[in-house]
């Protein structure tokens, strides 16, 4: 066979394809692929030639015939190699092809789909996190200015002006927010709800750094100079703070006769937010006739804020206080405080959320006190209070209790001490609706408690309850009592075991064998169980769904339980159940519990 030409195999000079354009490198693909469709083709027809009887008897010796098989191998040999190239080549393009249809430029997307992006990037994300909230989110007159497409379809969104999220301090308000004038025209009337946040809490921070290496003398010697410091940088960062803040309110009036939900979330550093915002909000219940809904979250550790809407000069303070509250449908305060008068005219109110968490400051109401703020609330469909001293009341009778026909949510969190939750839940007689109720339990076992407890169930459709005792080994959970509507229970920290057979101070009764005759679905978590005792209890029961989440052997103390070692007792528990019990889930000691999360409702922040 003859021989090839060697300039017919050098290796083409590679192109710099990095060089090109995107048109210059489509062409180099398409002339390529031409040139080897060409390539292919000729190669087809002298394979098809070689393998005729014709080329193989037409002018060839012996010795060149005896060559055939072994060049024929090594084609087939080289024929694969580009197989295998052609197939990776050919993935490439489905997977470039794949990512091309998945892109587009923004101006070939459906508007139904840009607004929908738009809506995504202004959602306000999280606002249940107060320490951590989220930063990532855009402003609908950021996105209009973009181009005229995004201002076109930005403009005709509503729902896209519909909340305004302020984070505040992260960055001057004018790159955010430029006109309120620009949010009046977009709304067209429509309502607006209102969240600012601080974007940095206030962090305790130590006063001798873990890597101090100095002596004490050298840092008594500088201390005055950082001192100084200090304060200076303190003074112009709250400078900084009552600027911004006055920014803010001057952005804000304007819009205040749309706003239907307030929500601030702030520490001390932004005190006069509070104050100056409160005196936006206290006169457009006049002007507006939207209901209203009013978040407070101060967030400080040792005090709170005193909330105390300011009259303006056409109106006398309690014409502005009683108009104000009689305008709200939503209430929640956290470590603000209001005076207790004030919250007696709750006519329109649906939800009410008291808190003062991990506070030193006390806010105390008295038991007749807090009839009236019942009282004054017909509609009300939720009410969670968190360490709220109440005190018994100062009237010559017990007050009576107030029925709520529409209450379908009830929690208590730190109120165990003091009676607090027996004062409150003896004022209270929900109506028909099935009852969504979070209970603690008190550090020890109280018959006043548990009578009011079981006076307040007897007269309630309880359906789900969540019971969490304050400490270990203090309750049975035989001595919650008789459930006859609660088809969810959780139990946290109780004793799964028989009150007769332990020594315990509370004069306990022989509980009946059906204690929930109605439930369900049961949870328990941290709880001490004796197997035994719990598998007679829910032999005796229909319930079909259990929870176990760190439970641990009923022979060890509750705060003497290894964590790591609750996971091979609940399977343990789990296939000593599985005659009585159709679903029994054990979960990791570590995991977090999110169906029992959901249950003890009224978590603070």
């Amino acid at each position: 066979m003859g021989s090839v030409n060697d300039s017919e195999t050098s290796p083409i000079e590679p192109l710099d394809l990095a060089q090109l354009s995107t048109d210059e490198l489509l062409y180099h693909m398409a002339s390529t692929r031409t040139r080897i469709s060409h390539d292919i083709r000729s190669y087809l027809s002298s394979c098809l030639f070689l393998a005729s009887n014709q080329a193989q008897s037409r002018g060839s010796v012996p010795h060149q015939q005896s060559q055939i098989p072994s060049t024929i191998a090594f084609e087939l040999s080289s024929i694969e190699e580009e197989i295998d190239n052609i197939d990776r080549i050919r993935q490439i393009l489905i997977d470039a092809r794949n990512k091309a249809l998945m892109t587009a430029p923004v101006y070939s997307l459906p508007v139904e789909l840009l607004t929908r992006i738009f809506q995504e990037a202004t959602c306000h994300n999280g606002h249940d996190k107060t320490q951590w909230p989220c930063r990532h989110h855009s402003s609908p007159a950021v996105l209009s200015a973009v181009c005229t497409l995004w201002r076109e379809t930005a403009m005709k969104c509503r729902p896209l002006w519909a909340h305004l999220d302020i984070l505040f301090g992260s960055a001057s308000l004018k790159s955010h927010y430029l006109s309120s004038q620009l949010w009046t025209r977009c709304l067209q009337g429509n309502t607006l709800q209102l969240h600012v946040r601080q974007s940095d809490f206030p962090v305790v921070r130590s006063s001798n750094p873990l890597d101090q290496s100095n002596p004490q003398e050298e840092e008594d010697s500088v201390s005055d100079s950082s001192n100084d410091i200090l304060h200076a940088q303190m003074g112009q960062q709250s400078s900084i703070m009552r600027d911004e803040i006055s920014k803010l309110v001057d952005f804000l009036e304007p819009l205040m006769e749309q706003v239907d939900h307030i929500e601030i979330i702030a520490s001390q550093e932004l005190e006069n937010l509070f104050i100056l915002v409160s005196r936006l909000i206290v006169d457009f219940p006049a002007r507006s006739t939207l209901p209203k809904e009013l978040r407070l979250i101060y967030s400080e550790v040792h005090r709170v804020h005193r909330f105390q809407p300011m009259p303006s000069r056409q109106s006398s303070q309690s014409q502005v206080i009683k108009r104000y509250f009689n305008s709200l449908t939503k209430l929640e305060l956290r470590n603000t405080w209001v005076n207790w008068h004030n919250l007696s005219r709750l006519a329109n109110l649906v939800e009410l959320t008291l808190e003062k968490p991990s506070v030193t400051t006390i806010w105390p109401i008295t038991q007749d006190q807090l009839a009236i703020t019942l009282a004054s609330c017909p509609k009300l469909r939720s009410l969670m209070l968190l360490d709220i001293e109440i005190r018994p009341h100062q009237l010559l009778e017990n007050p009576q209790p107030v029925v709520l026909h529409d209450l379908r949510v009830l929690s208590f969190r730190h109120m165990a001490w003091g009676r607090r939750m027996e004062l409150a839940i003896a004022l209270i007689t929900p109506g028909s609706h099935s009852l969504h109720m979070s209970i603690e339990l008190p550090e020890d076992y109280e018959d006043s408690f548990i009578k009011a407890l079981q006076l307040f169930i007897s007269r309630s459709n309880v359906t789900i309850l969540n019971a969490r005792a304050v400490s270990f080994d203090a309750w049975f959970a035989s001595q919650v009592g008789m459930l006859p509507n609660v088809h969810t229970l959780a139990l946290h920290a109780c004793l799964l075991s028989n009150p007769s057979d332990a020594s315990h101070k509370a004069n306990l009764n022989n509980p009946p064998d059906v204690l929930w005759p109605r439930l369900r679905e049961l949870h328990l978590i941290s709880c001490r169980v004796e197997q035994g005792y719990l598998h007679r209890l829910l032999s005796r029961h229909n319930v079909e769904t259990l929870y176990l989440h760190r439970c641990y052997n009923g022979t060890v103390a509750g705060g003497e339980y290894d964590m790591n070692g609750t996971a091979a007792y609940q399977e343990e528990c789990k296939a000593l159940l599985e005659d009585c019990v159709g679903n029994v889930i054990a979960l990791p000691p570590r995991a977090k519990n999110e169906t029992a999360d959901w249950l003890f409702v009224g978590s603070p922040v």
